[in-house]
């Protein structure tokens, strides 16, 4: 008889392109009571190859920040409602 396993979620940040042809960031956080959430947050940035590079640049960051546990979301999306 096998075991499974529960595969661990991925905690970081993506780059998403939205039906509006924007691009926006799709990430993972553990939250203080132990589960885990999926956020999204667009951008007025046009799906461009430059824009595209940008927001993969910010999305490494933001990944990193969750890794380490320092991500502040106020930080970097003040206008959102968490």
């Amino acid at each position: 008889m096998s075991r499974t396993r529960r595969k661990a979620r991925h905690l970081g940040c993506s780059v998403r392109k939205r039906a509006s042809g924007k691009l926006g960031f799709r990430f993972s956080l553990a939250l203080p009571d132990g589960t885990t959430k999926q956020f999204s947050e667009g951008t007025d940035l046009l799906d461009t190859p430059d824009n595209l590079e940008l927001m993969g640049k910010r999305a490494a960051v933001i990944g990193a920040e969750i890794h380490a546990g320092t991500f502040v979301y106020e930080r970097w999306f003040p206008d959102a409602a968490m």
